[in-house]
Order: C-alpha cells, then sequence, then structure tokens
C-alpha cells in the first residue's frame, strides 16, 4: 500500500488513502485511491474527534480512480489520523477494507 494522503475532494468530501498516478503512454491520466475512507470531524463526550468510515461502502472494489478535476488539494496526514487509518486497514479481523467506523483522537 502506499504511503496515506489526505486528499480533498471538489464535493467537499475529506478522504484518507492510498495514493497513486494512473499513466497512459508515460501520461498521467488520473489518480487511484486505494482503500479510502472518508474523514469527518464529530463530537464525542464534548470533544473533537475524527471519524473514518468506507468513502464508498457500496462497491465492491478497494481502489477507485479519480480525475485530478475532483481534488482540491492534498496532503500528508497529521501522524494520530495516519496511525488510526493504519490500524484500521490491518486491523486483522478486518482484513483490508473495513467497513466499521472508528474514531481517532486528534490534537485539535
Amino acid at each position: 500500500m502506499n504511503d496515506p494522503t489526505v486528499l480533498l475532494l471538489s464535493n467537499g468530501d475529506a478522504v484518507i488513502g492510498g495514493l497513486a498516478e494512473v499513466k497512459k503512454d508515460d501520461q498521467a491520466i488520473c489518480l487511484s485511491l486505494s482503500n479510502p475512507y472518508k474523514l469527518e470531524v464529530v463530537s464525542v463526550n464534548g470533544t473533537q474527534q475524527v471519524q473514518m468510515s468506507k468513502w464508498f461502502p457500496f462497491a465492491a472494489e478497494t481502489s477507485f480512480k479519480i480525475p485530478y478535476s475532483s481534488v482540491t488539494t492534498y496532503s500528508q496526514p497529521h501522524p494520530d489520523i495516519k496511525t488510526a487509518y493504519i490500524n484500521q486497514i490491518n486491523s486483522p479481523k478486518k482484513k483490508g477494507y473495513a467497513s466499521d467506523v472508528s474514531v481517532a483522537s486528534v490534537g485539535m
């Protein structure tokens, strides 16, 4: 898996996943996002936390092509979010693309 990247999509979704370029004839044509999870800030017992849930839970695939025009910006994730994401993906009982929602405490 590629190192996780956080993307802000043009529809407002914040998503984390493994990011790679898709090339055709040595020309980058779009991005590929593997094991994507949507990130949302939620309030839990009066504190703000980050909730992760499958970005596209209805699909059987775990990798999605994203047009460049759909990405507003991207960045390396906060270390706590990166750790929570990797733990979610590597959880032995979930075997890859988990369907459960997890919440990570991040200093906000």
